[in-house]
């Protein structure tokens, strides 16, 4: 037997407008990183707090523009993302700046992080 498995139904998340992104609880680490390697983390890990469940709008700027835009219901509590430094179809971003604004509510916190692709 290669183990046994569990099918069961959940209820479904009710995202609620007036959640709030806990102060100071956005990080993105490491926040120098390089999508192709180079002796570097391929990739950022965005962390934030909610205080309770709602629908998240997880947005990657740079100077030329938006790349990523990605919203979804996520529950109270902490939360992880991982961004590989790539846009929506897939290509490596430029070197450079990026602004990661993520959005609760009414409510946006935002960090900055730095593609080196050497």
């Amino acid at each position: 037997s290669l183990g046994e498995y569990t099918v069961a139904e959940t209820d479904q998340i009710q995202s609620l407008d007036s959640a709030k992104i806990l102060p100071d609880s956005l990080t993105c680490q490491p926040r120098i990183f390089s999508p192709q390697g180079n002796s570097c983390n391929t990739h950022t890990n965005i962390y934030f707090v909610l205080d309770q469940p709602a629908n998240v709008s997880i947005q990657v700027y740079s100077v030329s523009g938006q790349w990523i835009a990605e919203e979804t219901v996520f529950n109270a509590g902490k939360q992880a993302i991982s961004w590989d430094g790539t846009s929506n179809n897939g290509d490596i971003v430029a070197m450079g700046l990026y602004v990661i604004a993520v959005t609760a509510g009414e409510q946006t916190h935002s960090k900055v992080v730095n593609i080196w692709n050497y």
